[in-house]
């Protein structure tokens, strides 16, 4: 080896090193419901805070490379749900609580405005009445929006309403605020806009399949379903380039993340932790990694996404649907 091509090799063992320590491991301690900003390797999630009864949820921007946090939003109005970037990277739609409904709020990441109000359903919250251990009433709220998705484009938001016993996927414009109902239930969550914004997926439950991931094309506003099995799908979230889904599977014994295919329509499944659920999945920008959640351990995790890998050997084809 000549003096010409150490250097090039150093250079070359010390980028790797720095990108597998990004790999399957653990960024954040304690935090939950990860959401990467569209534009910078950021990632927005939530925390729980303080010790019972005084526990506080709050929202956090986190430095996925230097691992520390950039800010806070959202205190002492959030509620736990997903989050969701706007295109742009300069906001944040979340759940957050006045006045005793849960609606779609705006917040700036950075602290910089005052959180807007997006949703507001104008009816009576429907309560249960429950008595504490000091003899004092409070409320259930059954009524609320969450799990919010902006459009790619961001002229809208996709949510789930909660109106009782009836859960459904609604739209909400970001000029007017005008909302519009898409699906009819009787259990519709989790929205995800693809990258296209020419539909929205989402979990279904029902009494006779179970929990599934239908979508809705938004030109037509047709309902199809997507991923079906006998097994528990849900959490669907779309790689940047629309080429795959991740989504949440118990086929293996445990909720992991597995990958849905969309040109050869199968299945593969991504996290295999035993005796450990992953949750909620999200892509980084550029489509190289999927930040999770891990049950039991805590903390939000990220792990590269290699497809050559993934497919060799592919998994059994379980899904019973696909129109794409």
């Amino acid at each position: 080896m000549n003096k010409k091509t150490l250097p090039v090799l150093v250079l070359c063992l010390l980028f790797f090193c720095c990108e597998k320590s990004k790999i399957d491991e653990r960024i954040v301690r304690h935090g939950y419901g990860p959401s990467i900003s569209p534009k910078e390797h950021i990632v927005a999630f939530l925390a729980i805070e303080g010790e019972i009864p005084d526990v506080e949820l709050k929202g956090y921007i986190w430095d996925i490379s230097e691992k520390k946090a950039l800010g806070n939003f959202g205190d002492g109005m959030l509620r736990h749900s997903s989050i969701s970037w706007s295109p742009d990277g300069k906001k944040i739609a979340a759940v957050g609580s006045a006045d005793l409904k849960s609606n779609i709020w705006i917040f700036d990441p950075w602290g910089k405005e005052e959180p807007t109000m997006m949703t507001d359903y104008q009816r009576k919250p429907y309560k249960d009445y429950w008595v504490s251990s000091d003899g004092k009433f409070g409320v259930i709220i059954k009524q609320g929006m969450q799990n919010p998705s902006w459009s790619p484009i961001g002229e809208y938001i996709a949510y789930s309403y909660h109106d009782q016993e009836k859960m459904t996927i609604w739209i909400v414009s970001m000029n007017d605020k005008r909302m519009e109902q898409l699906t009819q239930g009787p259990r519709d969550d989790e929205p995800c806009f693809s990258p296209d914004g020419s539909c929205i997926i989402y979990t279904a439950c029902s009494c006779e399949n179970g929990r599934e991931i239908m979508q809705v094309i938004l030109k037509d506003r047709t309902i199809h379903p997507l991923i079906s099995s006998p097994y528990k799908e849900a959490e669907p979230a779309w790689s940047p380039d629309g080429e795959y889904i991740a989504f949440i599977s118990d086929r293996d014994g445990t909720d992991q993340i597995w990958i849905r295919s969309i040109p050869d329509s199968l299945e593969y499944q991504f996290t295999t932790e035993k005796g450990v659920s992953c949750y909620t999945p999200t892509w980084t920008p550029d489509g190289r990694y999927i930040l999770y959640h891990k049950g039991g351990v805590g903390g939000i995790w990220i792990k590269e996404f290699d497809f050559e890998k993934l497919r060799t050997p592919p998994v059994i084809h379980l899904s019973q649907h696909s129109v794409f």
